[in-house]
């Protein structure tokens, strides 16, 4: 039973509930300063929250520690906010941290736990040194927004991989191709490509396949930002498109080869290679042939 008394206007019970005409009233310790209109004494606990309800005791509202506003659900802290709260036409926004079923937020948002979300996700761009998607553990490799419709993959910092709307680089944030890499290609299987006659059209021989090999050469060299001493082999792609442009490409602003489709070049050459063979053995069959017949 609550017992209650009036007495000029103040109005006390017996569990410290002390309410004045000045409009302030205070919970467990009847206090009725001007300082809050509304004062609780208790902070409360996860288990034991200050603001509750009668069928349920462990749920409410408590305070966790300074400036720190928690909320709990049956003994389990459901979220806890930080320095500030606001919540406008359904629209919740905290200055400080925010954390949702933890009761020490170390971040803007934490979450332990599952987090779902049935519309978008902003981020900010972020950087390949600061990645706006990342791990606790790694802070510094992720995803990130290198520029407008061009996402970023980092490793410890270092610019890892770029996909634009139709190309992906690796080591290069301006891809030329649908796949280009800066750096050495390792395949454990066979590198395919399609070759079916029926994809192709305007069929041509390759002619005179020898004299083209007259003039390209085979060579060993160094690249100029390879800061190894390695040196590599192959062909000058100016002295290729001399006489084979089809295998020169020049996207990126610098001229590149496709090797493997230098080998139509080279099979046309050993056949013309095999026919003046032929042709120079019956020639000199037939000069054996005539001295015989003498």
């Amino acid at each position: 039973m609550l017992r209650t008394a009036i007495d000029k206007g103040r109005w006390t019970s017996n569990v410290a509930i002390a309410a004045s005409n000045t409009a302030f009233t205070g919970i467990a310790d009847g206090q009725t300063s001007n300082v809050n209109n509304l004062y609780v004494r208790e902070n409360g606990s996860v288990s034991a929250p200050s603001v509750t309800w009668s069928n349920s005791s462990n749920s409410g509202l408590y305070l966790a520690g300074a400036n720190q506003l928690a909320f709990t659900a049956g003994g389990y802290t459901a979220l806890q906010l930080s320095n500030c709260l606001t919540v406008v036409n359904s629209n919740l926004a905290c200055i400080g941290t925010l954390g949702v079923g933890l009761s020490n937020p170390s971040a803007r948002l934490h979450v332990l736990g599952n987090a779902w979300a049935s519309n978008v996700l902003a981020l900010a761009s972020g950087t390949n040194t600061s990645p706006a998607f990342s791990w606790t553990g790694s802070s510094n490799t992720g995803m990130f927004l290198p520029s407008t419709n061009k996402l970023g993959f980092t490793a410890g910092g270092s610019n890892v991989l770029f996909m634009t709307s139709n190309a992906v680089g690796i080591n290069t944030a301006t891809p030329a191709y649908a796949l280009h890499v800066v750096g050495s290609i390792y395949a454990s299987g066979t590198v395919t490509s399609s070759s079916d006659s029926t994809l192709k059209s305007n069929i041509t021989l390759i002619p005179d396949c020898l004299a083209k090999l007259d003039l390209i050469h085979g060579y060993t060299f160094q690249y100029n930002d390879d800061p190894t001493e390695k040196r590599y082999t192959g062909v000058l792609a100016q002295e290729m498109q001399a006489v084979l442009p089809e295998v020169v490409d020049a996207q990126g602003g610098t001229l590149s080869v496709a090797y493997g489709n230098i080998a139509g070049l080279l099979i046309n050459a050993i056949k013309e290679l095999k026919e003046l063979h032929v042709s120079d053995r019956q020639a000199l069959q037939a000069q054996i042939d005539e001295l015989k017949a003498r």
